[in-house]
């Protein structure tokens, strides 16, 4: 008899992450499944993972073929998949324990061909929703035209009926990128029902740059056109199926294909690959500037600033597409200390190359000079005998500290707060220890409680935060005080008395060692009894706030507010 769910895993060189996908499949709720499990050439042991968890369980089956990517491998595992429902699962991440019994549930109950449930999110400590996924998962009736599914590309979350694909001939197109969205949307517009899942059904783990690729790997061109064709063939199925519509089902198509431009721009030119600028191959920018130029005709002007407004950071207005043209714009400059250890400052440069704002230079002590590796002599790097604010030529600036790495996204909020309210002099971001794979908080975190965070008095828990290497400062506004960036906690909580800073409670920075906040001298002013109080305090307001994010949209808080739920 068939099982009621085929699971298709495709595999290349995931050794240190398959074991816990492979186990969080093995201990679902719902039993009824077969999943087969694609090696596409591994090189590494994953194979020897994949042979223990299928030996002693007949729903787990392994192939292995030489490697052709991640769409080979899924089809290959369509080819043999005889169940009612297809689920397609990436194998560096896992899936809650109830995942498959609520997304079948939703099917049978439904009876549709799709079902989209919640994706989870899961960085750097901390973990969120998908808040698109969220709307879609409420929906009991999904139209194609939903604007929404084009913010979930993934097929990950999602489970397709297998005559679905079978009936119409859908498979992974041979691309390294885009694949899933064009899988999707043919599926999408041949389905009779699509439904939602309210619950969380696939968790996806964005991986620090220690845990993945260098930040100095070259992005290849490759990708970019794969992504390319990929999305342009996106683009005419879209245009055809408005193209054979009429009435309001026109309209709806219309809005698709207006939403689908800003969501290529946004999420696939700019922050899939822009973003990276400073590690991608030399052809690439010159790429990116045609492709931007050819969208940007295609969208009205409002929606043209909307996509400017999300990525302010990269001041679109003035078109810098260059390495030259982005050095000689850039909002921010990195200060880099002196008495820095070797192995601690490629560590640090690797997390300054990592994050994703391009608009930025470093500035480091000529002592670093024979010190710093080949790949980092890029022309937005300098190199000065003094490093004072007087060399600092850029809106913002940042003291970068050994001890504390950029996670992806911490830079990019911190400066879109400084250039979207002028009021604000500097911006300060919460730690979280790294250590033995895990993420834990510090006590300099219990300085960002919610009251804190929305307040912008200073209080006496702002010691619990008086370190230099989370922050992010106006330049004129320290030019202005003939402030000096040395290290000692008075100085600091000196100078930024007199000046409006911000918390940010969400752009999270990682801290390698647990760094020492309280000194004797701060001990008279806010004892470690309470600092402590406020740890409790601050895991509490997260674990609260971590149910809601997972739970409800902004649209769903502001309706609340607002009274209309």
């Amino acid at each position: 008899m068939n099982p009621k769910v085929s699971i298709i895993i495709p595999v290349y060189n995931v050794e240190p992450y398959i074991e816990k996908m492979l186990l969080s499949v093995k201990h679902q709720s719902f039993r009824d499944y077969e999943a087969i499990i694609v090696n596409d050439g591994s090189t590494d042991r994953s194979q020897e993972v994949i042979d223990e968890i299928c030996k002693n369980d007949s729903r787990f089956q392994s192939l292995i073929q030489e490697n052709g990517g991640v769409a080979s491998a899924r089809n290959r595992g369509l080819a043999m998949a005889t169940g009612e429902y297809i689920v397609f699962y990436d194998p560096d991440d896992f899936i809650p324990p109830k995942a498959l019994a609520a997304m079948y549930r939703a099917a049978k109950d439904a009876e549709t061909d799709i079902v989209i449930g919640v994706m989870q999110e899961n960085r750097v400590g901390e973990s969120r929703c998908n808040s698109h996924t969220i709307k879609l998962g409420k929906k009991k009736n999904i139209d194609k035209y939903d604007t929404e599914l084009l913010w979930s590309f993934s097929v990950c979350n999602k489970m397709f009926r297998r005559s679905l694909l079978e009936e119409n001939q859908i498979s992974f197109p041979a691309l390294k990128h885009a694949e899933d969205a064009l899988f999707l949307f043919q599926c999408v517009f041949r389905a009779r029902r699509i439904s939602g899942c309210r619950k969380v059904v696939y968790a996806y783990q964005v991986r620090p740059f220690w845990e993945s690729r260098s930040a100095t790997q070259m992005v290849k061109t490759s990708y970019l056109s794969d992504l390319i064709k990929g999305l342009d063939c996106l683009e005419t199925i879209i245009g055809k199926q408005l193209s054979g519509e009429t009435g309001d089902a026109k309209k709806r198509a219309a809005q698709l294909l207006q939403e689908f431009y800003v969501r290529y721009l946004h999420i696939s030119i700019l922050s899939g690959y822009y973003r990276q600028l400073w590690h991608m191959e030399d052809e690439m920018p010159g790429v990116l500037q045609e492709k931007i130029a050819s969208l940007r005709e295609k969208l009205p002007a409002s929606q043209w600033n909307r996509v400017a407004m999300m990525n302010c950071d990269l001041q679109l207005e003035k078109d810098l597409y260059t390495k030259t043209a982005v050095t000689q714009e850039a909002l921010l400059t990195f200060v880099i200390p002196q008495r820095i250890e070797k192995n601690d400052l490629q560590m640090l440069l690797d997390s300054i190359y990592d994050q994703c704002m391009p608009s930025f230079r470093v500035l480091l002590h000529e002592q670093y000079r024979e010190f710093v590796p080949g790949q980092f002599l890029n022309e937005n790097l300098f190199f000065s005998s003094t490093c004072n604010l007087a060399e600092i030529k850029t809106d913002f600036v940042m003291f970068a500290n050994a001890n504390i790495l950029f996670s992806k996204n911490s830079i990019r909020m911190m400066v879109d707060t400084l250039m979207k309210n002028e009021r604000v002099d500097f911006v300060t971001a919460p730690l979280k220890v790294y250590a033995d794979g895990t993420y834990r908080g510090t006590l300099q975190e219990s300085a960002f409680t919610v009251m804190q965070c929305l307040k912008s008095k200073h209080s006496r828990y702002d010691l619990l935060d008086a370190i230099w290497g989370n922050k992010i400062f106006r330049t004129k506004s320290l030019q202005s005080l003939d402030a000096v960036s040395d290290k000692f906690y008075g100085s600091l909580l000196s100078f930024c008395s007199k000046l409006q800073g911000k918390k940010l409670y969400n752009a999270h920075m990682i801290a390698t060692c647990d760094i020492r906040l309280l000194d004797a001298g701060g001990q008279k002013r806010i004892s470690l009894v309470a600092a402590r109080l406020k740890s409790v305090q601050k895991r509490i307001e997260d674990a609260l706030i971590s149910y809601v994010k997972n739970r409800y949209t902004k649209e769903d808080i502001m309706k609340f507010i607002k009274k209309e739920i």
